[in-house]
């Protein structure tokens, strides 16, 4: 077997770009259940934008976390709420790209319990499952982040 350096009758790959009307509808709809079910503690809102087998990987601070999507709601569940704490949480899209079936999203969620992120989703379209649980569209099936931790004058602004 033998290698080389160039790529001989390789097509040129699909670039990402922003998502048509659509598509960008639903997947702000995925977004908003994420932002939502964080802000109200609500974890059956929170589990209508991913998929069962997501992950969730990142860094708060120097803690690292790789873990399946059921981490994040069983931290959510031993948590108050930032409403439930008066607490001022904010999740704004910053980008938004697709092609095909498969798409990112990068937003910056600020004071989430003490804590600023970056935080990127993967997200994929996909068929009805036929299980009467998971219809067709699009699901969130990795989430990347970095958080630091907010100064004590953005923690105590209120909603």
């Amino acid at each position: 077997m033998t290698t080389t350096s160039q790529t001989a009758g390789v097509g040129t790959p699909p670039k990402l770009a922003p998502p048509d009307p659509a598509q960008a509808k639903a997947i702000k709809e995925k977004i908003q259940y994420y932002a939502d079910g964080l802000r109200n503690g609500n974890i059956a809102t929170l589990m209508k934008a991913f998929r069962d087998e997501a992950v969730v990987c990142g860094y708060i601070d120097s803690e690292s976390f790789v873990q399946p999507v059921s981490y994040l709601y069983r931290f959510v569940l031993a948590n108050q709420s930032p409403a439930a704490l008066g607490q001022r949480y904010e999740c704004e899209i910053t980008e938004m790209l697709a092609v095909g079936n498969a798409a990112t999203v990068t937003v910056s969620e600020v004071n989430y319990l003490g804590v600023d992120y970056m935080t990127t989703f993967h997200l994929i379209h996909l068929p009805d499952a036929g299980d009467g649980m998971r219809p067709a569209g699009w699901w969130i099936v990795s989430k990347l982040f970095e958080g630091i931790t907010s100064t004590a004058s953005d923690r105590d602004a209120s909603v």
